[in-house]
């Protein structure tokens, strides 16, 4: 299991290379066994990133992050879903649930 301390280390990491591709990131929700604290060794690490950036092409959304990540010294099993913020708040996806 990945530490707590190193996924928000990794997080940020992931904001900086994002914004370095003038990506607008609103925020990052971690979600999943991770943000429940019940990750095991091989769980992966599955974030949202809501960006005024996205939401026009999902697709290829997801390709310019997972460009933009590729080469960072960070943990690999990250699973990155993107969202634009109108996306993210009408979603009925478990993401939005309080």
């Amino acid at each position: 299991m990945v530490k707590t301390n190193v996924v928000k280390k990794d997080i940020n990491k992931i904001i900086q290379a994002l914004q370095q591709k003038n990506i607008r990131v609103n925020y990052i929700v971690l979600y999943g066994s991770h943000a429940k604290e019940k990750a095991e060794k091989d769980s992966d690490i599955d974030i949202a990133v809501i960006s005024p950036d996205f939401g026009q092409d999902p697709l290829n959304d997801s390709k310019l992050v997972y460009k933009s990540i590729f080469t960072l010294d960070i943990e690999p099993n990250f699973d990155v879903k993107t969202y634009s913020p109108e996306e993210f708040e009408k979603s009925d996806h478990f993401l939005c649930k309080k």
